[in-house]
């Protein structure tokens, strides 16, 4: 009988340590999803405005070249801001739609 007692507490000890362990998993995969929810969120958000040298990768165009479009007015949505350019992300996306800055 002892000997069953001792099974018995020692099967109770493996699903507490089991127990613990799915409860420690869960709580990991958890976190995880809520990581990537956060990557995605962070993701999903573009900035209103470009700056010159994001405006440049996008377009993958030198920089030089877009100093002398925004000094012509060429570029749509550009506005100036602490005394430097910014670029309207969504006039810049619709005026590559329409392919109007490929033109020039």
């Amino acid at each position: 009988m002892k000997n069953a007692h001792k099974l018995y507490f020692i099967f109770l000890g493996m699903q507490t340590i089991s127990k613990n362990l799915a409860l420690n998993r869960l709580k990991m995969a958890v976190r995880e999803e809520k990581r990537k929810m956060d990557d995605l969120v962070d993701k999903s958000r573009e900035p209103e405005y470009y700056t010159l040298n994001e405006l440049a990768l996008k377009l993958n165009l030198a920089k030089k070249t877009i100093k002398k479009w925004t000094q012509a007015r060429r570029l749509p949505g550009q506005v100036k801001c602490g005394g430097r350019w910014r670029y309207r992300c969504i006039d810049v996306e619709k005026a590559l739609l329409r392919g109007e800055l490929l033109d020039k």
